[in-house]
């Protein structure tokens, strides 16, 4: 049965898929941080359109980030730990959330609240296949 297939799995593959799940069920969707840079900007910007554009480039900007992150991450996760790599990840969408918290219509702030969140979610899509295979024996893998 699936329980007792799931019983035989390492603790440590097991500790990682909770905390995963954690991490699932608590994690934004990106949509929510740029309606919040549309929403802090739409006071300060002439027209709603103008706040609209910023949120757009901030988005694109979370694009490149990811997939520039990425590509180093999976090639530097060969050489450095992945859990160590994981952790920075979810400190890095700790610091998101935290700073979409007391976040201003500051384009500098947003700039760098959508580059770190655009380094999570490279980081965390790129390291957790990886490293969930790593916790597995081979035979199970």
């Amino acid at each position: 049965s699936f329980a007792a297939h799931v019983k035989t799995l390492p603790s440590d593959f097991l500790f990682f898929v909770t905390i995963m799940f954690i991490f699932g069920i608590s994690n934004f969707h990106k949509t929510l941080i740029i309606f919040r840079a549309q929403e802090m900007f739409t006071g300060q910007a002439p027209t709603s359109i103008i706040a609209t554009s910023w949120a757009i480039l901030l988005y694109v900007l979370f694009n490149v980030i990811r997939a520039i992150t990425e590509l180093g991450i999976g090639s530097l996760s060969d050489y450095i730990n992945r859990k160590f790599l994981m952790a920075c990840g979810f400190a890095l969408f700790s610091f998101v959330s935290i700073c979409m918290l007391f976040a201003q219509a500051n384009i500098a702030i947003w700039v760098i609240i959508f580059t770190c969140a655009g380094m999570s979610a490279g980081i965390i899509t790129a390291i957790e296949k990886s490293y969930a295979a790593q916790l597995l024996p081979e035979e199970v893998r």
